[in-house]
């Protein structure tokens, strides 16, 4: 059995159609009834055909009634009609199938219309001619709102005068006459009308078709109305760009042209202006745009305008919403000076043809741009403010360069007093208010001048991030009539701290000179003291020793010679390590050094002497930190063995001394070895702590009467320990005992290896991820643009937080993966931008990670940024590796932790 399809390609009824009780029995009695008659028949046929016309009997024989005969025919026929009645029966079952699939499939359609009718914002209702009342679709749901917010009933009796209450005056008669004819019998009518809503003035197009119904033969008038605001505005602005094309009078306006894109036609073009362009008659698009192109100095500028003008692909970007463009380039005359011009394109949709067309401007904007760039220098060189004063009539006018937010502002004339006085009002001034304003205005200013060609006055005042600032006016006559007073204030901080600088250097190198002479002189006073000891001791011992006769005596003399000698050994070579020190000779040459075998070696060289004192020398090399460290070995030495040496010198015998090697871990300053040296010795008085490290720095007591030293064996230590960039700090107490912590930078093979690996590990994982950058230093973006693109990160930015904010915006959701934001920006700051973004409803406004990318590093400035939603911070200039390791920690939290 064949089935049928819907227009979706389901089925419209099945193949088999179920039986039910009823059709079950009208079979088997059609089968039955077919049977026995066709059984009759058959047997009487034979009964015929054999002769046989009787039922016999031993009594005779009789003739079959022909009623019966005649009720046998019967049954074929019989059975052919109930056979017919159940064929008709599963057409008219079939038949209410399809029926119903038909109903389903026009339920769809329905619903599919009201879907499209709402997407579109259509109006829906029918019309009665006969009654003039108007039945609104309430199965559209913006019908069903846009009667909501009208007041409107379901139902609208004089519904033409209703509608036509609301919308504009001049187009009620259009809508009516549009009424009109549908009531005179006309199948189809529309019209268009203008009409106020929510304080905007929209239009929309009603569409009428007349719907017949074949069985109540009732007349039905279905009306749709659809929203042509757009279309209409753009209609306006078309007329209004051609009312400007033809009527245009401005003075830098050099060419103006039509263009029809879609046919390739130049419709028309006027040149207003020389600039050694010729444009034949009947050219083309292409043709006008390539002889444009020729009054372009540079190549770069050349391909930049063919691809912005290519005629596709203005309509491609016209056909997607962008419709206004502009192009500044450089041009030249032959041998004159160069400008500069400037390209406008708009592009409409023509409302008779549907073509796309453009109107093409060039502007002269030589004068422009030389007096931009001209402000910009200033700007450069420091200038803020520039004006002029008339001292006749006490009047000035003034220009703000770079007024934040505004660019250059222009003040209209006004008093030149009061305008000063309203300024300094709002001004955070250093010095009082009345002093600054007796010294600039019209009459001091006139006063100076009229001795000096110029009048300078320099002043302190705040920033509005409360920075202190120094600031200068200038005045000048402007030319010799001396009636008009040039004036011009700038921002002088710089000299003005690097000329503090230089006073404070001057002045801390004439200290540094003052107290290197004095400590000259102790030094000289120092040396001559303490080479002078152990020389007498040597040529003392040396005259006794060579008059003595006494084996025993003279090498009682000798070794003392040999002390003496030892001694100023040590004193000439610490003079020589201070000397090296101080003249910035001394540099350090790491080498790879296992770190207990180091702590070995030192202790090797001082157990001795501690063993001769009865000391204990508490110290456990194995449990030391092991590994590989770099470092400079004599200088580390050096610090090492001072510290034990001096230990164990002044520390009784039976005494203790503990030595002990710590590893640091220590993010904030990097430190990687704490070294630990303590003695229950003399210890140290308070007062002599402050002078620990100076050159031949001794304390004497009549404990340290019999200790010889030179005092350089500290502050050597000291010196050593500031030129690897470590920290030594001490606490002691008098016959108590000293300690002595010293804190390195040493850097451990095995922990760079690990974090270089974690580098290089964040960096592939950064490969790919799309970072907005906003940042309006375009020095600064520079940089962190090529930071991240050297790593494989895609990287889109943004000039200020406004722009910011709208690249976000616009970006499909999960489009950005992260946000570097700068802080101080104009138009819109950081915290500013975040707040919007955060509070923008997007899916994914919560979840990006913002990080703050700014030079101001003070802690409040950190806590704020935290809490105006930012997830972390980084200080500029920016470290690239710090730069890796925030953007992994904000997008992939567990790498980031992995440093």
């Amino acid at each position: 059995m064949k089935t049928g399809n819907d227009i979706s390609g389901k089925k419209l009824f099945p193949e088999r159609i179920p039986f039910n009780l009823f059709q079950m029995i009208i079979i088997i009695l059609a089968v039955i009834f077919i049977f026995i008659g066709t059984g009759s028949s058959i047997h009487a046929e034979g009964n015929e055909t054999a002769g046989i016309q009787t039922i016999g009997s031993d009594h005779g024989a009789y003739t079959e009634p022909d009623v019966l005969l005649l009720s046998r025919q019967l049954l074929i026929p019989a059975g052919i009609i109930i056979a017919l009645l159940l064929f008709a029966h599963l057409l008219t079952v079939r038949s209410e199938k399809k029926l119903k699939a038909l109903q389903r499939e026009l339920k769809s359609s329905k619903e599919l219309f009201m879907t499209a009718a709402n997407s579109a914002d259509l109006v829906i209702w029918e019309y009665d001619p006969k009654s003039h009342e108007i039945v609104m679709s309430f199965d559209s749901d913006f019908t069903k709102y846009v009667c909501k917010e009208r007041g409107f009933p379901q139902i609208l009796e004089r519904g033409p005068e209703i509608q036509a209450s609301i919308i504009d005056e001049q187009d009620r008669p259009v809508l009516l006459e549009m009424y009109r004819k549908l009531d005179e019998g006309a199948e189809q009518a529309s019209c268009e009308y203008g009409f106020p809503w929510s304080g905007l003035h929209c239009y929309r197009r009603v569409m009428a078709q007349t719907v017949h119904d074949e069985k109540s033969g009732r007349r039905k008038i279905v009306c749709i109305s659809e929203d042509i605001t757009a279309e209409r505005r753009m209609q306006a602005l078309y007329e209004k760009e051609l009312q400007y094309l033809h009527q245009s009078n401005d003075a830098t306006l050099t060419s103006k042209g039509h263009h029809d894109l879609t046919d390739g036609k130049v419709l028309e073009y006027t040149l207003l202006n020389d600039i050694n362009t010729i444009i034949p008659k009947n050219i083309t698009y292409d043709e006008m745009l390539q002889g444009s192109l020729s009054i372009m100095d540079r190549e770069e500028d050349r391909k930049a305008c063919r691809e912005l003008l290519d005629r596709n692909a203005l309509i491609q970007k016209c056909h997607d919403g962008e419709r206004h463009f502009t192009f500044r380039f450089r041009r030249s005359k032959q041998g004159m000076a160069p400008g500069w011009a400037e390209i406008q394109c708009n592009t409409f949709p023509a409302p008779s043809t549907g073509h796309i067309e453009c109107f093409i401007y060039t502007y002269d904007m030589t004068e422009q741009e030389l007096k931009k760039q001209i402000i910009s220098k200033l700007v450069d060189f420091g200038y803020e403010n520039i004006g002029f004063i008339y001292p006749d009539t006490f009047a000035a006018t003034a220009y703000l360069l770079n007024e934040p937010g505004a660019g250059q502002q222009r003040i209209g004339i006004m008093n030149y007093d009061e305008m000063l006085r309203y300024v300094l009002s709002k001004s955070s001034i250093s010095e009082p208010q009345q002093k600054l304003f007796d010294a600039i205005c019209i009459e001091t200013v006139t006063k100076r001048l009229a001795s000096a060609t110029t009048y300078l006055y320099p002043f302190s005042l705040k920033s509005r991030d409360q920075k202190d600032e120094r600031k200068q006016f200038a005045f000048s006559w402007l030319d010799e009539k001396h009636d008009t007073i040039f004036f011009c204030m700038s921002d002088i901080t710089a000299q003005y701290e690097f000329a503090q600088m230089q006073i404070r250097e001057l002045s801390a190198a004439k200290l540094a000179a003052d107290q290197a002479n004095e400590a000259k002189s102790a030094f000289l006073s120092t040396m001559s003291h303490d080479l002078r000891t152990p020389l007498n001791g040597i040529l003392g011992f040396t005259d006794i020793a060579l008059r003595e006769n006494d084996p025993a005596r003279k090498q009682e003399y000798l070794e003392k010679i040999r002390l003496s000698g030892d001694l100023l050994l040590s004193l000439v070579n610490d003079t020589l390590d201070l000397s090296r020190i101080e003249s910035g000779k001394m540099t350090l040459e790491p080498e790879k050094i296992d770190s207990r075998d180091f702590a070995r070696s030192v202790l090797a060289a001082v157990v001795p002497t501690a063993k001769q004192k009865n000391i204990r020398l508490l110290a456990e090399p194995d449990h030391f930190p092991g590994g590989t460290i770099y470092a400079d070995r004599l200088k580390l030495q050096k610090i090492v063995l001072n510290l034990l040496s001096n230990a164990v010198k002044y520390t009784p015998e039976g005494g203790t001394i503990r030595f002990s090697i710590e590893a640091v871990d220590s993010a904030s300053d990097h430190m990687t070895r704490r070294i630990v040296v303590a003695d229950n010795g003399i210890g140290i008085s308070r007062d002599f702590l402050e002078n620990l490290y100076e050159p031949f720095a001794q304390e004497h007591r009549p404990e340290t009467a019999n200790i010889q030293g030179t005092g350089l064996g500290l502050s050597i230590v000291k010196k050593i320990v500031d030129l690897m960039g470590g920290k030594i700090e001490v606490t002691s107490e008098i016959n108590k005992g000293t300690t002595f912590v010293v804190e390195l930078p040493l850097q451990c093979s095995v922990s760079s290896t690990k974090q270089q690996e974690v580098i290089r590990d964040m960096t592939a994982e950064l490969r790919g991820k799309h970072i907005l950058l906003v940042e309006d230093n375009a020095i600064n973006m520079e940089i962190a643009e090529l930071l991240l693109k050297e790593k494989g990160i895609i990287v889109t930015t943004a000039e200020d937080g406004r722009k910011g904010v709208e690249k976000f915006l616009h970006s499909a959701e999960g489009f950005f993966d992260a946000i570097l934001m700068d802080i101080r920006m104009p138009v819109m700051d950081g915290y500013e931008a975040v707040k919007i973004i955060r509070t923008s409803g997007r899916r994914d406004a919560d979840k990006i990670a913002i990080i703050a990318m700014t030079a101001e590093a003070f802690e409040e400035d950190i806590v704020r940024a935290r809490r105006s939603g930012m997830n972390d911070y980084l200080v500029k200039p920016i470290d690239s590796e710090k730069l890796i390791v925030a953007l992994s920690s904000a997008i992939n939290k567990e790498t980031g932790k992995a440093l």
